[in-house]
């Protein structure tokens, strides 16, 4: 669906007057649309092909949570376009993208994750599950998908493995909120609080997932400072080391599988020696 069609039939669901300012940065999806209204208030614009049902499902979640002390935008509204696109309007956040996972960044991000703690009666185990499919039963096959197309992938599939024959195959816990996507590309500084974005695939499960999620993801993108790194290891050595590590090796394949996804095979040769490195750490197991 084309931006301006999807602003017209907001307008038309909301009686609103909402006009395209621009496209946000970031977001090898659908992206983000800045909106404003005639009277200068702002907000923004997403919408989600697939899998609406999911976008639709994280309005109460988000709702939930932010009046439980999680920091991220209010969802103003949701609603679903004639063509099945599911669309989310967003408080906007008058900040800066973090750049760099320094170690101020570092601690913002611990106090998030402890807001997360205990939050997962708001929407059940389901990225928990998901991680232990992938590491334990190979949901969507993405050990060949990576074997086959990631530079070395052979060589991370024998390190997520060697993870999962170190770890006993108990279900992990869902005791807590998943953002699912947590890393700097989706966090926004503003004064001195850190505003999590692009939350649409929001569930429940272990905070290790979201833990494991930074680190990786900063370790491929070398993005962390030597004091960001070190505070989010030192967190990560406080909570279950299991789960930590069965969440490690299932996001180092969801993220090769992006990247071949997205036709960025350019950049793995820079991202696997530190990756496997950072999987070599956990392959004791608990």
């Amino acid at each position: 669906m084309q931006i301006t069609a999807l602003v017209e039939t907001v307008n038309a669901e909301l009686g609103a007057a909402w006009q395209l300012e621009k496209r946000l940065p970031g977001g090898l999806n659908t992206g983000a649309y800045l909106v404003a209204q005639p009277n200068g208030d702002r907000a923004v614009l997403k919408w989600r092909t697939d899998d609406p049902e999911r976008l639709l499902a994280a309005g109460p979640i988000v709702a939930a949570a932010r009046a439980r002390g999680w920091p991220t935008p209010a969802w103003l509204a949701v609603g679903t376009a004639p063509s099945g696109e599911a669309w989310v309007l967003q408080q906007f956040v008058a900040g800066a993208p973090a750049t760099c996972l320094d170690g101020r960044v570092a601690h913002l991000m611990v106090e998030t994750f402890d807001s997360q703690a205990g939050l997962g009666d708001l929407a059940g185990s389901g990225w928990s599950d998901w991680a232990w499919g992938v590491v334990f039963e190979d949901w969507h096959r993405l050990r060949a998908k990576v074997s086959d197309s990631f530079p070395r992938g052979r060589e991370v599939v024998a390190a997520v493995d060697a993870i999962a024959a170190s770890c006993p195959p108990e279900p992990l816990g869902g005791a807590d909120l998943v953002h699912r996507n947590f890393n700097i590309s989706n966090a926004v500084l503003a004064g001195d609080r850190l505003w999590m974005i692009d939350v649409e695939t929001v569930g429940g499960g272990t905070r290790a997932y979201d833990v494991a999620e930074a680190l990786i993801v900063s370790t491929a993108r070398h993005t962390a400072t030597e004091a960001g790194g070190q505070t989010l290891w030192s967190y990560a050595d406080t909570i279950d080391e299991r789960a930590f590590a069965v969440c490690a090796a299932s996001i180092t394949l969801s993220f090769a599988d992006a990247v071949i996804r997205h036709g960025r095979l350019s950049e793995p040769p820079d991202m696997v020696p530190d990756l496997l490195e950072l999987l070599a750490k956990l392959r004791g197991g608990p």
